[in-house]
C-alpha cells in the first residue's frame, strides 16, 4: 500500500525524464545540423574538384590536338607535289607554315588561360548545385583600401561583406591584373592578348556566384631550406611544446632531417632562407595546367619521336629542319616533372596504399582541388562547464568528475550560452588543411606517363579524386600567406634572436635596428624559438644516444632517457621519447602474438608488471616509441608499412 509521502513519485521521474528527453532531441538537432553541413561540404567539393579536372583534361587535349594539326601541316608541305625550284618550293612553304601555325599557337595559347577558367566557372556551379552557397554573413571583413578611381571595386567590396572570402580574393586579384606590372609587361602571350578577356571571364564568373576556393599556383618556388616553408612543422613544434614531447607527433621533425642536425648546425644561420618569387607563368593562375612553348631544335629528337609514333607507328619520315624552326609546340613545363623523395615515397611504394602506384601515372602536372565551407548555428543554448584541457586525457576527466559532483545552481555541469555558429569546411583564410582533390589521367601508347613525349598530345582519356595530400598543390589567393610574409621577413634579417635588420642610410652608414614579425606571423617566431633549444630538440630524438645501447632491464628504469632537468655525466647521450623502449600494459597487445614478444620486468606476476615488446624476427632490440606508435611489423623482408588503405583503382 502507497503511503500518503510517497504519491507523486512517478510523475516527478516522468517530469524529469521528460526535460532530458528534450534536452536530448535539441543536441540531436545540433549534430544534425553538423552531419548534414559536413555532407554537403564533401559532396559539393568532390563536384567540384572532378568537374574542374574534367575541363583540365578537355583543355589539354584540344592543344595536343593543335599540336598534331600543326605537324600535320609540316608533312603535307614537305610532301607538297615540286613546283619551282627546291628554294622556292622551300621559301613558299616556310611563309606558309609561319602564319598557319602562329594562328594555332596563338590558339593554344588562349586555351591555356580560357580552359581553366571555364574549369574555375564549372567547379563554381557543380559546387551550388550540390548545396554549397555563396554567403558567410560571419566573415571578418579586413579593412581595404582603394585609390579615387577605384570606386568600383569600393562598391563590390561593399556589396560582397557577407559573401565568402573568394569573393575578396578574385576582388583583389582583378585590380593586381589591371595595375600590376607582374601583368602589365606582358600584353601578348603567344600572339595572345589575354588580359582584357581574362578580367572579363573572371568578372563573369563572380557575377554568377562564386562558392568554391580552386588550386592556383605557387608564389614562392626553391624555398631553402624546404622545411621553413612547411606550415606542419611550426604546428608540430608549437604542440609539443604546449602537450609535451610524449606523442608520435614529433616524428614530424625527425622526417625532415631537422633533429639530426649536429649543434655546429644550430650555431649558425640555421633560419637563414632564401626563394624566388614566382614570374608570371604566362597562363592562368587558377587551376593552371602548367604549358610551355618552345620551338625545334635540330637535336630535339624526342618530340619528332612522339609526333612520329602517334603519326605512323615508328615510321620516321625525314623532314625539313627549316620548316620544323618555324613552329613553336606547346609543351609540358617543368612542374609536370616527378621526382620521389623519401618524404612522400609512402604513396607510391604500396606504404600507404594497397598497391604500389602504376609507373603510368607517377607525374606531377594539374591538381584540381576545390576547397569550401558553411557555418552552421546551433539550436541549443547549453553547453559543458567543462574547460578545455591544456594538458591531457587525466586532466579532463578529472575535470569532468568535478563538474559531476557539483550540485549549485552556479557550478552545475552545464551553463546556458548564446547561440554558437560553427564552421564546417576549409579555407585559407582560417585553415588550408581540407578539401578534395582530382587528377587528370593520361598515358602515351607505351605506357609511359605523358609527360614523357615533352610535347603536349592528346592522351588523356579520364580523371579521378585522389587523396589530398599525395601530391602538392596550392590553392589559389591574390595575396601571400602569412608564412610566405614570414619568409620574406625572416630572409632579410641581420640575426634572429633578437630580429634585427641593417640598413644603410644615404651617406654609406650602416646600422643595426630592432625588427619584429609581420601581423599575424609571431606564432612562426615563436615555433623557431622553441626549436633553437637543444633541450626542446633532445626531448624528442637525440642524435648522439646511440640506439638499443641500453639493457631490456635497463629500459624499464628512467635513467637512459634525456632529461633536461638534469646535469649528471653523460646527459647528451640519453634517448629522447621516439628512441626510448616502448613500456605498457599486456591487455592493449592482445591478438598481436603474431608479430611481437613480450619481455616482462616481473616475470613472476605478468598481470602486473610492466613489459617491452620486440619483433619475433628482431628479439634482441625493443621495438621503441617511434616504431609502435608510427610502424606495424609486416613479417617479411624485415620492412614496415603504415597501412592498407584503399587508393584510386585507376591510379
Amino acid at each position: 500500500m502507497m503511503k500518503k509521502n510517497e504519491r507523486g513519485q512517478v510523475l516527478l521521474l516522468s517530469v524529469v525524464i521528460m526535460i532530458v528527453l528534450a534536452m536530448m532531441v535539441v543536441f540531436i538537432f545540433d549534430l544534425h545540423l553538423a552531419v548534414r553541413a559536413k555532407m554537403k561540404v564533401e559532396t559539393a567539393e568532390q563536384a567540384a574538384a572532378l568537374t574542374a579536372a574534367e575541363w583540365q583534361r578537355n583543355t589539354l587535349n584540344l592543344i595536343g590536338e593543335l599540336n598534331l594539326i600543326k605537324a600535320g601541316e609540316i608533312m603535307l608541305e614537305d610532301f607538297s607535289p615540286p613546283l619551282g625550284t627546291a628554294e622556292e618550293r622551300l621559301k613558299e612553304s616556310t611563309e606558309f607554315v609561319r602564319n598557319s601555325c602562329r594562328a594555332m599557337t596563338e590558339m593554344q595559347s588562349r586555351l591555356s588561360f580560357v580552359g581553366p577558367l571555364i574549369a574555375f566557372g564549372a567547379a563554381q556551379q557543380a559546387g551550388k548545385y550540390n548545396g554549397a552557397n555563396i554567403y558567410d554573413r560571419e566573415k571578418r571583413n579586413s579593412e581595404a583600401f582603394f585609390d579615387e578611381d577605384e570606386s568600383r571595386y569600393e562598391s563590390e567590396s561593399n556589396l560582397n561583406s557577407d559573401k565568402k572570402y573568394i569573393y575578396d580574393d578574385i576582388r583583389d586579384y582583378r585590380r593586381k591584373l589591371e595595375m600590376n606590372s607582374r601583368y602589365l609587361d606582358h600584353e601578348y602571350c603567344h600572339y595572345y592578348a589575354w588580359r582584357e578577356p581574362y578580367i572579363r571571364m573572371l568578372t563573369d564568373i563572380r557575377d554568377r556566384g562564386l562558392a568554391m576556393r580552386g588550386s592556383g599556383i605557387n608564389m614562392m618556388n626553391s624555398i631553402t631550406p624546404a622545411w621553413l616553408a612547411d606550415e606542419n612543422v611550426y604546428n608540430t613544434i608549437l604542440l609539443l611544446h604546449r602537450y609535451g614531447v610524449e606523442t608520435i607527433r614529433g616524428y614530424e621533425l625527425k622526417y625532415w632531417g631537422i633533429l639530426e642536425k649536429p649543434e655546429s648546425f644550430w650555431e649558425g644561420n640555421w633560419w637563414k632562407v632564401s626563394y624566388i618569387l614566382s614570374a608570371f607563368p604566362q597562363q592562368s593562375e587558377i587551376y593552371p595546367i602548367y604549358t610551355a612553348f618552345s620551338t625545334y631544335t635540330p637535336n630535339d629528337y624526342d618530340t619528332l619521336e612522339s609526333i612520329y609514333r602517334y603519326f605512323t607507328n615508328n615510321e620516321t619520315p625525314i623532314l625539313q629542319p627549316e620548316l620544323l624552326a618555324e613552329i613553336t609546340w606547346c609543351t609540358y613545363s617543368s612542374e609536370w616533372s616527378h621526382t620521389t623523395t623519401r618524404h612522400d615515397s609512402g604513396w607510391y611504394d604500396g606504404s600507404y596504399l594497397r598497391d604500389k602506384v602504376k609507373d603510368t601515372f607517377l607525374y606531377n602536372g594539374p591538381v584540381a582541388a576545390a576547397q569550401t565551407y558553411e557555418r552552421i548555428q546551433t539550436v541549443s543554448r547549453y553547453r559543458t562547464d567543462i574547460a578545455p584541457s591544456t594538458t591531457g586525457f587525466a586532466q579532463t576527466e578529472a575535470a569532468a568528475q568535478r563538474a559531476f559532483r557539483r550540485t549549485t545552481e552556479s557550478g552545475g555541469i552545464v551553463k546556458e550560452v548564446p547561440q554558437m555558429n560553427f564552421l564546417v569546411g576549409s579555407d585559407p583564410r582560417f585553415n588550408d588543411v581540407g578539401g578534395v582533390t582530382a587528377k587528370v589521367l593520361g598515358q602515351l601508347n607505351d605506357n609511359t606517363p605523358p609527360h614523357v613525349s615533352g610535347l603536349i598530345l592528346p592522351v588523356f582519356h579520364g580523371v579521378s579524386m585522389i587523396p589530398s595530400t599525395m601530391f602538392s598543390y596550392t590553392m589559389f589567393r591574390a595575396e601571400y600567406t602569412n608564412l610566405e610574409r614570414f619568409l620574406m621577413w625572416l630572409s632579410g634579417l641581420n640575426t634572429l634572436f633578437p630580429p634585427t635588420i641593417s640598413l644603410v642610410d644615404d651617406s654609406g652608414n650602416q646600422s643595426i635596428i630592432p625588427s619584429s614579425p609581420p601581423n599575424g606571423t609571431s606564432s612562426y617566431y615563436e615555433a623557431l624559438e622553441i626549436l633553437q633549444d637543444v633541450r626542446f630538440r633532445r626531448s624528442i630524438w637525440n642524435p648522439d644516444y646511440v640506439l638499443y645501447s641500453v639493457t631490456f632491464e635497463q629500459a624499464f628504469e628512467d635513467d637512459y632517457k634525456y632529461n633536461p632537468s638534469r646535469n649528471s655525466a653523460g646527459l647528451d647521450a640519453g634517448a629522447g621519447w621516439l628512441q626510448q623502449a616502448y613500456v605498457g600494459p599486456r591487455q592493449y597487445e592482445l591478438g598481436r602474438e603474431k608479430e611481437y614478444d613480450w619481455h616482462y620486468q616481473y616475470p613472476d606476476d605478468v598481470d602486473k608488471s610492466k613489459y617491452l615488446l620486440t619483433y619475433k624476427n628482431r628479439p634482441g632490440k625493443y621495438v621503441t616509441n617511434e616504431e609502435y606508435y608510427l610502424y606495424t611489423y609486416t613479417g617479411s623482408g624485415g620492412e614496415y608499412y603504415r597501412g592498407q588503405n584503399v587508393g584510386p583503382p585507376r591510379l
